[in-house]
């Protein structure tokens, strides 16, 4: 083996420009999170490490393996103390500060989400808390941590996995397990990418192939390139396009599967070829090595010092706040790196650096979930008056619960096969609508229990024609789904049944010239008198934070995005085109002002604007006064 090949010099000799590529890594990501809009595709960040974590573990692995040196024990002490006291203590110090500045139910949740950190499976928590009825990712402190439990839980298999295969003493047979490994990784995530997309962004298996292409570096690091030219512009192309595609990616990108080789890629050719590369000199150098160095820890305190920013001050970050984020993090990296992470390390100590790493461990760990587990068996109000009127994480999933009660009796009653089903001889009703097709359902049936009453609707996807399908973006999680199911409820064999056609959206990127397209559409079908309820509230905020920030019993403009958009263009459609428009507003306010937060001491939504079941039975109080809405 040379001695001058980058991986005989993983155990022998230092590699800087693998720190400087741990920079350039982390910056991005840093960069994406203080939503600077030049790096839109900052995200790439996290697979450029897995990359990175790929090829140095197989590397250290099967060196010592190849010199029967390998001990599984101080391998996983190595890993523990290279990774667990920062995590900790990043941990503990975003509970403790989470308690003080934190809405009650939020308080609640971090504590979940620590502990399901200290336990490696953040990500599959932020998995199942995924999804359209999802609070926004940018208020989660944790959520980064979800990238970390994927690399523990790969470094809990892998190294035995390889011990295993080494036992065949044949390094082929390595190499094409892993070539296959990542092979069936890759097409997993790219088939299930559409269907679930949550799942194969944040679970390991989907993940694998970014570890295997790190990790078949082994094999290629063992054959350097000799033509110097070559290797330079295998450096240059491929920073180039780790730059390029942080730049040209965004939140709307098909992500991982096939699009995250590109990057992958990318890393591997400068990790093979960026030692040797001297136009590449900035990977060497003392910044950025340094960078490299405090990545881990940079990586792990920034984003709750973000998140409790935007909670605290502002959602929407100024270049003055983004420098001044930038900066902080920064200390606190340094700061972190130098006082917990490289003492515990062993880095340049003459002390028995195991003993105190395993007590700080102990300490932190049990003071992690101590706290956090009280704070959870007290349903966030460890630190709250006992008179706040907060809403804990169990009212608040208990109340966005009840908003399909209606729905889910009525298809017990009936049974799946015959709720969709119009019934002959009643006066049949369909529903069409988003996520709040169902607060349709809860007032109508209320109001109006003898009518027979069909709701089928997908998060997200309101009523549309085919021209309008291109309003969803490309990676909402129900597209299919949403073309199949509007293409099936706007025919007129499906409409040609129903008595009356009633839509209920949240109207916002769907508004009143694609409602009318979608009422035309209805007409060429059917005659039937069609209903359409207008907007209510889109608070700027779930309302358990409004509550937080605010004290007034009453909405105020100040915590609204809207309030009724697109009223007066929705009535003066229902005018020339025929069509009942009803107004929750007129129902639910007292004039133009006076319009409460509760209900009968309940609130009026549990998040920004789906209407909690209170909510819905008030509407169907005075829909039933009113008695009109269903009169031909």
């Amino acid at each position: 083996m040379p001695e001058t090949s980058p991986h005989t010099l993983i155990s022998k000799t230092y590699l800087p420009h693998i720190d400087g590529l741990r920079g350039v890594s982390v910056l991005i990501v840093l960069f994406f999170h203080l939503d600077i809009q030049l790096v839109s595709g900052g995200f790439i960040g996290v697979d450029i490490f897995f990359v990175i974590s790929g090829y140095l573990i197989t590397s250290i692995i099967l060196e010592k393996i190849e010199t029967n040196n390998f001990k599984l024990g101080s391998f996983y002490m190595k890993r523990v103390k290279r990774l667990l006291p920062v995590m900790l203590f990043t941990l503990l110090v975003t509970v403790l500060v989470g308690l003080y500045i934190l809405p009650r139910y939020k308080s609640e949740q971090l504590s979940i989400s620590a502990i399901s950190a200290l336990f490696s499976f953040s990500n599959i928590f932020f998995w199942r808390e995924s999804g359209y009825f999802d609070s926004s990712s940018e208020f989660k402190p944790l959520l980064h941590t979800w990238s970390l439990a994927v690399e523990e839980q790969f470094y809990l298999f892998w190294p035995s996995f390889l011990f295993l295969l080494s036992k065949l003493k044949n390094e082929k047979i390595i190499l094409y397990t892993i070539i296959l490994i990542a092979t069936v990784s890759l097409f997993t995530s790219q088939f299930l990418l559409v269907s679930h997309p949550s799942a194969v962004f944040f679970l390991t298996p989907f993940r694998i192939i970014e570890f295997s292409i790190g990790a078949l570096l082994f094999w290629l690091t063992k054959r350097p390139l000799i033509n110097h030219y070559l290797n330079e512009l295998l450096s240059i192309v491929s920073m180039f396009g780790i730059l390029t595609i942080s730049i040209l990616f965004h939140n709307n990108t098909t992500f991982p599967g096939i699009n995250s080789l590109l990057p992958c890629f990318f890393a591997a050719i400068l990790i093979y070829s960026g030692n040797r590369s001297k136009t590449l000199f900035f990977l060497k150098s003392t910044p950025l090595v340094f960078l490299g160095k405090i990545s881990y820890s940079l990586y792990l305190c920034h984003w709750p010092i973000i998140v409790y920013y935007k909670i605290v001050k502002s959602p929407t970050l100024t270049p003055p706040e983004q420098i001044y984020l930038f900066v902080i993090s920064i200390a606190c990296a340094i700061l972190m790196y130098y006082t917990i992470e490289k003492p515990l390390r062993g880095q340049n100590t003459h002390l028995n650096t195991n003993k105190i790493s395993i007590v700080f461990i102990i300490c932190l760990s049990l003071a992690t979930l101590s706290i956090s587990s009280i704070v959870y068996l007290n349903e966030g109000n460890l630190l709250k008056h006992s008179t706040s009127k907060e809403l804990s994480y169990k009212e608040i999933n208990d109340g966005k619960s009840k908003r399909f009660k209606i729905l889910n009796e009525l298809r017990e009653q009936r049974g799946d096969k015959n709720y969709y089903s119009p019934v002959e001889g009643k006066t049949n009703v369909l529903i069409l609508g988003d996520s709040h097709a169902p607060d349709a359902l809860n007032f109508l049936y209320t109001a109006y229990p003898a009518y027979h009453f069909v709701c089928e609707s997908i998060g997200g996807c309101p009523p549309m024609v085919e021209q309008d399908f291109s309003l969803m973006s490309y990676n909402h999680p129900e597209k299919e789904k949403c073309i199949e199911l509007n293409l099936r409820l706007l025919s007129k064999e499906t409409l040609k049944h129903y008595d009356f056609i009633v839509i209920n959206v949240l109207f916002g990127w769907y508004n009143p010239t694609h409602l009318l397209n979608t009422i035309t559409q209805i007409r060429k079908c059917t005659t039937s008198e069609i209903i359409v309820f207008g907007n209510y509230i889109y608070f700027n905020d779930e309302l358990p934070n409004i509550l937080h920030k605010y004290e007034s019993p009453t909405i105020t403009p100040e915590m609204t995005k809207n309030m009724a958009l697109y009223e007066d263009e929705l009535e003066q459609s229902s005018i020339e085109n025929n069509f009942i428009f009803i107004s929750k507003k007129e129902i639910l306010c007292k004039g133009n002002s006076d319009c409460n937060i509760f209900i009968d001491e309940y609130p009026i939504t549990y998040d920004e604007h789906h209407l909690s079941l209170e909510a819905s039975l008030f509407i169907a109080k005075k829909l039933k006064e009113r008695n009109d809405i269903f009169k031909k």
